[in-house]
């Protein structure tokens, strides 16, 4: 799988293409729809913690995500699950702030901001969220206690709960930016 990153890597550069595409499908798609498509990604990437309770911590709050240089500003929510099923207790819903879909102008509480880039490292947990704030690659702003319990759960996340291609995905986009120099612990 890495091989395949890597040679369409070289056909089209990821660093460049992926930062486009996301910001291009926020322009192209209804609002609607990109709401859901986001909401399910993170249900699909985050199915064990959603079921094993980890993200009770979300229900009823909102968390703001903001990559300034895309950019792609979503928040996100964990509600109970209307769906009776047993394997599905709760789900993350989103919405875009200034959207029709945003069910009011209610701010998130508690939003981290930063460069694509910095979330990346966050993901592939090549840097700890604690050394992205204080060397200012990412900012939190609103509910401290709030962000202590969402820093809380990346730093316990198990990454080997996600699908291997993900995960390799996230190993391989992480490298890149790594390599054009910026800072991983």
């Amino acid at each position: 799988m890495t091989q395949l990153f890597s040679q369409l890597n070289r056909l089209a550069p990821a660093n460049v293409v992926v930062p486009k595409l996301l910001a291009f499908s926020q322009q192209i798609l209804p609002q609607r729809l990109m709401d859901s498509v986001l909401a399910e990604m993170f249900n699909q990437v985050f199915a064990e913690p959603l079921n094993n309770g980890e993200l009770n911590f979300l229900q009823g709050k909102w968390l703001g995500l903001k990559m300034l240089d895309i950019p792609l500003h979503v928040q996100i929510s964990v509600t109970p699950s209307a769906n009776k099923r047993k394997d599905q207790k709760a789900k993350i819903t989103c919405r875009r702030p200034g959207t029709a879909n945003a069910r009011d102008s209610k701010e998130a509480d508690v939003t981290i901001s930063g460069q694509h880039k910095a979330f990346v490292l966050m993901a592939a947990q090549q840097c700890d969220p604690d050394t992205l704030f204080f060397r200012r690659q990412l900012q939190i702003t609103g509910d401290t206690d709030f962000g202590l319990a969402l820093k809380n759960f990346l730093d316990a996340f198990d990454r080997d709960v996600l699908a291997k291609p993900l995960n390799q995905f996230i190993d391989f986009y992480a490298e890149l930016h790594v390599s054009q120099g910026v800072s991983h612990v």
